[in-house]
Protein backbone atom coordinates (compact mmCIF):
# COMPACT_ATOMS: atom_id res chain seq x y z
CA UNK A 1 0.00 0.00 0.00
CA UNK A 2 1.80 3.21 -1.20
CA UNK A 3 0.59 5.35 1.60
CA UNK A 4 1.31 2.80 4.41
CA UNK A 5 4.10 3.66 6.58
CA UNK A 6 4.26 7.41 5.22
CA UNK A 7 6.34 8.37 8.59
CA UNK A 8 9.07 6.09 8.42
CA UNK A 9 11.59 8.34 8.12
CA UNK A 10 10.43 10.19 11.13
CA UNK A 11 10.99 6.72 13.41
CA UNK A 12 14.32 8.55 14.21
CA UNK A 13 13.04 10.14 16.59
CA UNK A 14 11.90 6.84 19.05
CA UNK A 15 15.50 7.47 20.49
CA UNK A 16 13.83 9.77 22.91
CA UNK A 17 11.53 7.34 23.44
CA UNK A 18 14.00 5.03 24.43
CA UNK A 19 15.24 7.20 26.75
CA UNK A 20 11.88 7.77 28.26
CA UNK A 21 11.74 3.72 28.54
CA UNK A 22 15.28 3.28 30.38
CA UNK A 23 13.79 6.08 33.03
CA UNK A 24 10.92 4.03 33.34
CA UNK A 25 12.56 1.14 33.67
CA UNK A 26 14.61 2.30 36.32
CA UNK A 27 10.79 3.42 38.04
CA UNK A 28 11.06 7.11 36.76
CA UNK A 29 7.77 8.24 34.37
CA UNK A 30 6.92 11.16 32.52
CA UNK A 31 5.31 13.79 34.50
CA UNK A 32 2.22 15.81 33.49
CA UNK A 33 -0.56 13.77 34.52
CA UNK A 34 -2.76 15.51 35.11
CA UNK A 35 -24.83 11.67 24.86
CA UNK A 36 -28.06 10.00 24.37
CA UNK A 37 -27.78 6.58 22.21
CA UNK A 38 -30.12 3.63 21.29
CA UNK A 39 -29.86 0.88 24.10
CA UNK A 40 -28.13 -2.26 22.28
CA UNK A 41 -30.27 -5.61 22.72
CA UNK A 42 -29.57 -8.15 25.20
CA UNK A 43 -30.49 -11.45 26.48
CA UNK A 44 -33.43 -10.82 29.49
CA UNK A 45 -31.39 -12.66 32.25
CA UNK A 46 -28.08 -12.51 31.39
CA UNK A 47 -26.40 -15.40 33.19
CA UNK A 48 -23.28 -15.36 35.48
CA UNK A 49 -20.53 -17.13 33.67
CA UNK A 50 -18.12 -17.45 37.01
CA UNK A 51 -17.06 -15.88 39.65
CA UNK A 52 -12.94 -15.79 40.76
CA UNK A 53 -11.76 -19.21 41.88
CA UNK A 54 -11.21 -19.17 45.82
CA UNK A 55 -7.33 -20.62 45.03
CA UNK A 56 -4.70 -18.00 45.33
CA UNK A 57 -4.07 -14.79 43.45
CA UNK A 58 -1.69 -14.31 40.48
CA UNK A 59 1.71 -12.68 40.93
CA UNK A 60 3.28 -10.99 38.08
CA UNK A 61 6.30 -9.16 38.18
CA UNK A 62 4.87 -5.98 38.43
CA UNK A 63 3.31 -5.92 41.39
CA UNK A 64 3.44 -9.18 43.01
CA UNK A 65 2.55 -8.14 46.64
CA UNK A 66 -0.77 -7.07 45.72
CA UNK A 67 -1.20 -10.70 44.82
CA UNK A 68 0.58 -12.84 47.92
CA UNK A 69 -2.52 -11.96 50.63
CA UNK A 70 -5.61 -13.98 50.12
CA UNK A 71 -8.40 -11.66 49.30
CA UNK A 72 -11.74 -11.96 51.50
CA UNK A 73 -14.48 -10.89 49.29
CA UNK A 74 -14.93 -11.93 45.44
CA UNK A 75 -16.40 -10.16 42.59
CA UNK A 76 -18.00 -11.57 39.89
CA UNK A 77 -18.00 -11.81 35.97
CA UNK A 78 -21.72 -11.74 33.81
CA UNK A 79 -21.96 -12.73 30.13
CA UNK A 80 -24.44 -10.65 28.17
CA UNK A 81 -25.55 -11.35 25.30
CA UNK A 82 -25.71 -8.94 22.19
CA UNK A 83 -27.79 -9.21 19.35
CA UNK A 84 -26.38 -8.85 16.04
CA UNK A 85 -26.90 -5.11 14.66
CA UNK A 86 -27.13 -5.43 10.73
CA UNK A 87 -27.02 -1.38 10.54
CA UNK A 88 -24.26 -1.76 12.22
CA UNK A 89 -22.45 -5.44 10.68
CA UNK A 90 -22.14 -7.09 14.60
CA UNK A 91 -23.14 -10.23 15.03
CA UNK A 92 -24.72 -12.03 18.28
CA UNK A 93 -21.83 -11.72 20.77
CA UNK A 94 -20.92 -12.00 24.78
CA UNK A 95 -19.51 -9.10 26.54
CA UNK A 96 -18.35 -9.77 29.96
CA UNK A 97 -19.07 -7.93 32.92
CA UNK A 98 -16.87 -7.58 35.98
CA UNK A 99 -18.22 -6.26 39.20
CA UNK A 100 -16.29 -5.63 42.27
CA UNK A 101 -16.36 -7.01 45.62
CA UNK A 102 -19.35 -5.82 47.74
CA UNK A 103 -20.91 -4.59 44.44
CA UNK A 104 -24.82 -3.41 45.31
CA UNK A 105 -26.53 -1.88 41.88
CA UNK A 106 -29.11 -0.55 44.65
CA UNK A 107 -25.96 1.83 46.75
CA UNK A 108 -25.26 5.49 45.65
CA UNK A 109 -21.71 3.87 45.36
CA UNK A 110 -20.57 4.97 41.83
CA UNK A 111 -17.47 3.34 39.11
CA UNK A 112 -15.22 3.86 37.07
CA UNK A 113 -15.30 1.27 34.05
CA UNK A 114 -12.39 0.02 32.36
CA UNK A 115 -12.58 -1.45 28.90
CA UNK A 116 -10.81 -4.42 27.74
CA UNK A 117 -10.13 -4.72 23.91
CA UNK A 118 -8.78 -8.09 22.51
CA UNK A 119 -6.87 -8.66 20.42
CA UNK A 120 -6.81 -10.61 16.16
CA UNK A 121 -7.81 -13.40 16.17
CA UNK A 122 -9.63 -13.18 19.46
CA UNK A 123 -12.82 -13.06 21.55
CA UNK A 124 -14.04 -10.86 24.46
CA UNK A 125 -13.57 -13.83 26.65
CA UNK A 126 -10.03 -13.48 26.34
CA UNK A 127 -9.41 -11.07 28.77
CA UNK A 128 -10.58 -13.41 31.17
CA UNK A 129 -8.50 -16.62 30.51
CA UNK A 130 -5.75 -14.80 29.15
CA UNK A 131 -5.21 -13.02 33.01
CA UNK A 132 -7.16 -14.59 35.48
CA UNK A 133 -8.99 -11.35 35.43
CA UNK A 134 -11.75 -11.79 38.33
CA UNK A 135 -8.60 -13.32 40.68
CA UNK A 136 -6.26 -10.21 39.36
CA UNK A 137 -9.08 -7.59 40.23
CA UNK A 138 -9.97 -9.13 43.51
CA UNK A 139 -6.67 -9.14 44.90
CA UNK A 140 -5.53 -5.22 43.07
CA UNK A 141 -9.13 -4.09 44.97
CA UNK A 142 -8.63 -6.03 48.08
CA UNK A 143 -4.87 -4.81 48.85
CA UNK A 144 -5.98 -1.43 47.91
CA UNK A 145 -4.14 -0.76 45.14
CA UNK A 146 -7.09 0.09 43.19
CA UNK A 147 -10.83 1.23 43.83
CA UNK A 148 -13.30 -1.05 43.19
CA UNK A 149 -14.21 -0.84 39.62
CA UNK A 150 -16.57 -2.27 36.63
CA UNK A 151 -14.55 -4.27 34.03
CA UNK A 152 -15.90 -4.49 30.51
CA UNK A 153 -14.96 -6.94 27.59
CA UNK A 154 -17.00 -6.35 24.41
CA UNK A 155 -16.30 -8.79 21.32
CA UNK A 156 -14.47 -6.16 18.69
CA UNK A 157 -14.47 -9.11 15.83
CA UNK A 158 -17.26 -10.25 13.28
CA UNK A 159 -17.15 -13.49 11.58
CA UNK A 160 -16.40 -11.90 8.38
CA UNK A 161 -13.98 -9.55 9.92
CA UNK A 162 -11.73 -10.18 12.65
CA UNK A 163 -9.16 -7.57 12.20
CA UNK A 164 -11.53 -4.40 12.55
CA UNK A 165 -8.94 -2.36 14.70
CA UNK A 166 -12.28 -0.78 16.00
CA UNK A 167 -12.59 0.96 13.11
CA UNK A 168 -16.60 2.51 11.23
CA UNK A 169 -15.89 0.94 7.93
CA UNK A 170 -16.68 3.53 4.79
CA UNK A 171 -16.47 0.40 2.41
CA UNK A 172 -19.39 -1.76 3.34
CA UNK A 173 -17.48 -3.61 6.83
CA UNK A 174 -18.92 -3.54 10.20
CA UNK A 175 -19.05 -0.11 12.17
CA UNK A 176 -17.52 -0.87 15.54
CA UNK A 177 -16.51 2.44 16.56
CA UNK A 178 -20.00 3.58 16.57
CA UNK A 179 -21.00 -0.16 18.19
CA UNK A 180 -18.89 0.40 20.80
CA UNK A 181 -19.58 4.30 21.54
CA UNK A 182 -23.62 4.93 20.45
CA UNK A 183 -24.17 0.72 21.97
CA UNK A 184 -21.90 -0.70 24.52
CA UNK A 185 -20.82 2.41 26.43
CA UNK A 186 -24.12 3.90 26.90
CA UNK A 187 -25.99 0.46 27.81
CA UNK A 188 -23.03 0.25 30.76
CA UNK A 189 -23.98 3.66 31.78
CA UNK A 190 -27.77 3.33 31.74
CA UNK A 191 -27.18 -0.89 33.37
CA UNK A 192 -24.29 -0.13 36.00
CA UNK A 193 -23.85 2.57 38.41
CA UNK A 194 -21.08 4.41 37.04
CA UNK A 195 -19.81 7.55 36.78
CA UNK A 196 -20.83 8.17 33.16
CA UNK A 197 -17.94 10.54 31.95
CA UNK A 198 -14.47 10.86 30.43
CA UNK A 199 -12.37 11.20 33.47
CA UNK A 200 -13.95 8.12 34.44
CA UNK A 201 -13.66 5.44 31.52
CA UNK A 202 -10.19 3.75 30.77
CA UNK A 203 -9.49 1.83 27.99
CA UNK A 204 -6.74 -1.37 27.88
CA UNK A 205 -6.50 -3.46 24.92
CA UNK A 206 -3.91 -5.96 23.50
CA UNK A 207 -2.63 -6.24 19.72
CA UNK A 208 -5.46 -5.31 17.71
CA UNK A 209 -6.86 -3.75 21.12
CA UNK A 210 -4.19 -1.69 21.60
CA UNK A 211 -4.61 0.05 18.67
CA UNK A 212 -8.15 0.33 18.99
CA UNK A 213 -7.48 1.79 22.97
CA UNK A 214 -5.13 4.08 21.31
CA UNK A 215 -7.35 5.38 18.47
CA UNK A 216 -10.78 5.38 20.23
CA UNK A 217 -8.92 7.82 23.47
CA UNK A 218 -7.81 10.21 20.21
CA UNK A 219 -10.33 9.94 18.15
CA UNK A 220 -13.13 10.38 21.49
CA UNK A 221 -11.46 12.84 23.56
CA UNK A 222 -14.97 13.50 24.91
CA UNK A 223 -15.59 10.28 25.87
CA UNK A 224 -12.45 8.92 27.32
CA UNK A 225 -9.04 10.39 29.69
CA UNK A 226 -7.15 7.53 29.75
CA UNK A 227 -5.63 4.44 27.84
CA UNK A 228 -3.21 1.74 28.43
CA UNK A 229 -1.87 -0.21 24.94
CA UNK A 230 0.10 -3.27 25.13
CA UNK A 231 1.82 -3.89 22.01
CA UNK A 232 0.33 -1.01 19.95
CA UNK A 233 0.39 -0.16 16.26
CA UNK A 234 0.29 3.27 14.71
CA UNK A 235 -1.48 2.31 11.78
CA UNK A 236 -4.23 0.28 10.55
CA UNK A 237 -2.36 -1.99 8.40
CA UNK A 238 -2.84 -3.59 5.48
CA UNK A 239 -5.38 -6.38 7.08
CA UNK A 240 -7.68 -3.25 8.25
CA UNK A 241 -6.86 -0.75 5.21
CA UNK A 242 -9.68 -2.63 2.74
CA UNK A 243 -12.27 -0.96 5.31
CA UNK A 244 -11.47 2.14 4.43
CA UNK A 245 -12.32 4.23 1.33
CA UNK A 246 -9.24 6.18 0.57
CA UNK A 247 -5.72 7.32 1.71
CA UNK A 248 -7.11 10.48 3.58
CA UNK A 249 -9.71 8.34 5.79
CA UNK A 250 -6.19 5.59 6.49
CA UNK A 251 -4.56 9.08 7.71
CA UNK A 252 -7.38 9.97 10.09
CA UNK A 253 -7.25 6.90 11.60
CA UNK A 254 -3.51 6.16 11.83
CA UNK A 255 -2.37 7.87 15.41
CA UNK A 256 1.47 7.41 14.21
CA UNK A 257 0.21 9.94 11.59
CA UNK A 258 -2.67 12.35 12.97
CA UNK A 259 -0.45 12.69 16.46
CA UNK A 260 2.38 13.75 14.48
CA UNK A 261 -0.20 16.66 12.99
CA UNK A 262 0.30 20.07 14.79
CA UNK A 263 -3.62 20.56 13.70
CA UNK A 264 -4.50 18.12 15.23
CA UNK A 265 -6.05 19.10 18.65
CA UNK A 266 -5.50 16.91 21.65
CA UNK A 267 -6.37 18.37 25.45
CA UNK A 268 -5.10 18.48 28.37
CA UNK A 269 -5.35 15.80 31.37
CA UNK A 270 -4.79 12.74 28.94
CA UNK A 271 -3.08 9.83 30.20
CA UNK A 272 -1.47 6.85 28.54
CA UNK A 273 0.26 3.69 29.74
CA UNK A 274 2.25 1.90 26.62
CA UNK A 275 4.32 -1.39 27.35
CA UNK A 276 5.72 -3.68 24.78
CA UNK A 277 7.89 -7.23 24.33
CA UNK A 278 11.23 -6.63 23.19
CA UNK A 279 11.10 -9.92 21.77
CA UNK A 280 8.08 -9.33 19.17
CA UNK A 281 8.62 -9.83 16.09
CA UNK A 282 5.86 -7.56 14.52
CA UNK A 283 5.87 -4.14 13.93
CA UNK A 284 4.28 -3.36 17.46
CA UNK A 285 8.25 -3.42 18.51
CA UNK A 286 8.73 -0.85 16.75
CA UNK A 287 5.58 1.41 16.84
CA UNK A 288 4.75 0.90 20.72
CA UNK A 289 7.26 3.41 22.10
CA UNK A 290 7.50 5.68 18.79
CA UNK A 291 3.32 6.48 19.59
CA UNK A 292 4.89 6.96 23.42
CA UNK A 293 7.21 9.24 21.82
CA UNK A 294 4.32 11.57 19.58
CA UNK A 295 1.91 11.28 22.61
CA UNK A 296 4.26 13.00 25.16
CA UNK A 297 5.25 15.49 22.39
CA UNK A 298 1.65 16.18 21.96
CA UNK A 299 1.50 16.96 26.30
CA UNK A 300 -0.15 13.78 27.33
CA UNK A 301 0.87 12.07 30.31
CA UNK A 302 2.93 8.68 29.32
CA UNK A 303 4.36 6.34 30.83
CA UNK A 304 6.10 3.69 28.50
CA UNK A 305 7.59 0.94 30.25
CA UNK A 306 8.71 -2.05 28.09
CA UNK A 307 9.02 -5.23 28.59
CA UNK A 308 12.77 -6.46 26.80
CA UNK A 309 12.61 -10.52 27.63
CA UNK A 310 8.34 -10.60 26.67
CA UNK A 311 7.16 -11.71 23.45
CA UNK A 312 3.81 -10.83 21.47
CA UNK A 313 2.27 -12.49 23.67
CA UNK A 314 -0.93 -12.72 26.99
CA UNK A 315 1.99 -13.27 29.70
CA UNK A 316 3.18 -10.24 28.79
CA UNK A 317 -0.28 -8.72 28.94
CA UNK A 318 -0.56 -9.98 32.46
CA UNK A 319 2.69 -9.24 34.13
CA UNK A 320 1.68 -6.04 32.94
CA UNK A 321 -1.50 -5.18 33.74
CA UNK A 322 -1.33 -4.76 37.39
CA UNK A 323 0.57 -1.41 36.92
CA UNK A 324 -1.04 -0.13 33.96
CA UNK A 325 -4.42 -0.42 36.15
CA UNK A 326 -2.34 1.20 39.23
CA UNK A 327 -1.03 4.20 36.83
CA UNK A 328 -4.77 4.48 35.53
CA UNK A 329 -6.41 4.73 38.41
CA UNK A 330 -3.88 6.85 40.63
CA UNK A 331 -5.60 9.87 40.89
CA UNK A 332 -8.91 7.55 42.12
CA UNK A 333 -7.22 5.53 45.26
Amino acid sequence: MSWKRALNGRRVRCAAGLFVAMLCASGLSLQGMGADADVPRTSSSPSVLMASSTSGGIVTSESSSSMESPVTERGTVTGIEFDGDADLGTSDSTTYVYTPPGYNPESAERYSVVYLLHGTPGASADWLSGTSLANRLDSLIDAGEIPPIIAVSPEISTPEVSDTRCLDSTTGGPLIDTYLTKDVIPWVDETYPTYADADHRILMGFSMGAFCATNLLFQHQDMFSSAAAMADYGEPGPDAAVLLADEDEYVRQSPAMYLADPDFEVRQGLRFYLTVGGQSLDEDVDDTPFLADLASERGVAVVYEPDEEADHSWQMVSDHMDRALEVLLADEN
